[in-house]
């Protein structure tokens, strides 16, 4: 194992990397904006200067107002973050009506010249929206029909959109959905799109959201 001393160094390094990499992400997208302001070009500058507000975005919505605003000054450190998401059984569900979507919006922003500059926000915006919407819509259909297939009653849930913010967070009070197998408490995983009982041990300290699928 690294010693104390070690990790304190790596730490250090790995911050001032960061803040390094992010200064310089900020000075070309911020020059770029000025460039593109006074019509010198600043293209690239501009395209990274929408990934900081697109980051910001995901940031706020995965992450909370710390992590949100920290992504802002380096995004591709968004990527190290958002992997879970991307393993869930439900993202090629999800993908499967979203992506066109959002390939129609990016079409018909590169192909508007007053809507070119945008694009990358525009198409951005267009993708997680429409990820929180057909994510309600798959999750709440997933959790009611198998309740029903398996006979569970009083079913609550929360929000996909909550979801997406408390992935991997389970037995912290609140869990995704909640029902009753007989007397024994199931909780929704959406690695298996399936319920799977929750341990005595912890069931009386969780919850979940709002009743959902009539209960």
């Amino acid at each position: 194992m690294p010693s104390a001393g070690g990790a304190f160094l790596f730490a250090i390094l790995w911050i001032v990397l960061v803040l390094v990499c992010g200064g310089l992400w900020m000075f070309f997208a911020i020059r770029g904006l000025i460039r593109m302001a006074n019509g010198t070009g600043g293209t690239w500058a501009s395209a990274m200067a929408q990934l900081s507000v697109v980051a910001m975005l995901i940031g706020l919505l995965r992450f909370g107002p710390t992590w949100g605003i920290g992504i802002v000054l380096f995004p591709p450190v968004l990527l190290v973050f958002v992997s879970d998401i991307a393993a869930l059984s439900i993202t090629g569900q999800i993908a499967l009506y979203a992506v066109p979507l959002t390939a129609v919006v990016l079409a018909l922003t590169l192909t508007r010249a007053p809507l070119r500059p945008f694009s990358i926000t525009l198409t951005s915006a267009t993708l997680l929206v429409a990820t929180l919407i057909v994510g309600e819509v798959i999750s709440a259909n997933a959790m009611c029909r198998t309740a029903t297939e398996q006979g569970l009653t009083n079913v609550t849930r929360n929000s996909f959109r909550w979801s997406v913010s408390n992935i991997g967070n389970d037995y912290e009070y609140f869990l995704h959905g909640l029902a009753l197998r007989g007397e024994d408490r199931v909780a929704w995983s959406y690695a298996e799109m399936d319920w799977y009982d929750v341990p005595d041990i912890v069931w009386p300290d969780v919850t979940s959201g709002d009743p959902a699928c009539g209960a």
